[in-house]
């Protein structure tokens, strides 16, 4: 049978109630498909008592949560150097001691704007690597990553942010501290 030729048989009444057990069936599916969705699963498990075929079936495997950057702490925070007592803070090592170890800084990507070397800075502490940015002479922006204790843990930390897709090329530079 055709639609048409039905809805010419069905009076205006009738149509109204069709479209109206339409939605509400629609709205029912939506509702528990929500439902089926949200909810916490430990309420849940709680809720079921010993016994039950929940309990029997054998549990999902566990995906481990990616480590969060957590804004209140910093990925790594370092102890702000302190003076022995009585003594100066000064850049320049004292005669007889050894200067200060080289530290290793990565130089990564050049950017023509702001706002997009500081997007790729937030992205990387995501990671939980620090990273500043910096103006060109010439202009242009470009991202510094570290410092580091060492160049192998430069390395490493370019490692993390090409694995993550942050950086494809950087410079690897001694600096000291």
């Amino acid at each position: 049978m055709d639609i048409k030729k039905l809805t010419r048989h069905l009076s205006l009444d009738k149509r109204k109630s069709f479209i109206l057990a339409g939605i509400v069936a629609v709205l029912a599916v939506f509702i528990a498909i929500l439902l089926s969705l949200g909810g916490d699963q430990d309420e849940g498990q709680q809720a079921a008592a010993p016994g039950t075929p929940r309990d029997s079936a054998p549990a999902s495997p566990q995906v481990p949560v990616k480590e969060r950057y957590d804004f209140e702490r910093p990925a790594a925070p370092e102890p702000p150097p302190t003076p022995a007592t009585g003594e100066a803070m000064t850049a320049e090592p004292a005669p007889g001691q050894p200067a200060a170890a080289p530290q290793a800084m990565l130089f990564c990507e050049r950017f023509a704007n702001d706002a997009d070397a500081q997007e790729r800075k937030a992205r990387i502490a995501f990671i939980g690597v620090r990273s500043e940015v910096a103006p060109q002479d010439g202009g242009g922006f470009i991202l510094k990553v570290g410092p580091f204790a060492s160049r192998d843990e430069a390395r490493a930390a370019f490692k993390r942010l090409a694995d993550a897709g942050l950086t494809k090329e950087c410079r690897l530079e001694d600096v000291r501290p």
